[in-house]
């Protein structure tokens, strides 16, 4: 499942399953999965450089401005276990008919949000630890005063 937030994209998946033999007259019942939430961000830099566009007749070099991007593309992944609650299940699908998208409803929404929050805070802090270094350059100061 794919879902996007504040330009971060966020791809949920189910990495692992494990199941118990029987639970009441269910078989086959899952009582955790690993959840993936593999959350990614693209960005681009533009820089102004001056380049040598050619020579005039003395030797001199003409300058001219040129521009570089540079695109980067950040990630972070988290993986959780969740466990479910097996006792007095009301709709059991069994394990044969299961899907992931299945598998991923039964988590707790609260639970992903806060994953995808905490991937998306990571991300966006690299994006501007990049665009604005100067935000992020911390070294001791003399005083300004004599």
């Amino acid at each position: 499942m794919i879902v996007t937030s504040n330009s971060v994209t966020h791809n949920i998946t189910i990495k692992e399953l494990s199941k118990i033999g029987q639970v009441d007259s269910n078989l086959d019942v899952i009582n955790t999965a690993v959840v993936s939430v593999a959350s990614t961000i693209g960005f681009s830099q533009t820089f102004n450089n001056q380049t040598i566009t050619g020579i005039t007749t003395d030797g001199t070099p003409i300058m001219g401005v040129g521009t570089t991007t540079i695109d980067t593309l950040e990630q972070k992944e988290t993986q959780e276990t969740i466990s479910f609650n097996t006792s007095n299940i009301s709709e059991f699908v069994a394990f044969s008919s299961l899907t992931e998208d299945k598998v991923i409803s039964w988590i707790p929404s609260n639970t992903l949000a806060g994953i995808q929050t905490a991937n998306e805070t990571v991300l966006l802090e690299r994006k501007d630890k990049v665009l604005n270094p100067l935000k992020y350059d911390i070294s001791p100061a003399e005083l300004p005063w004599s």
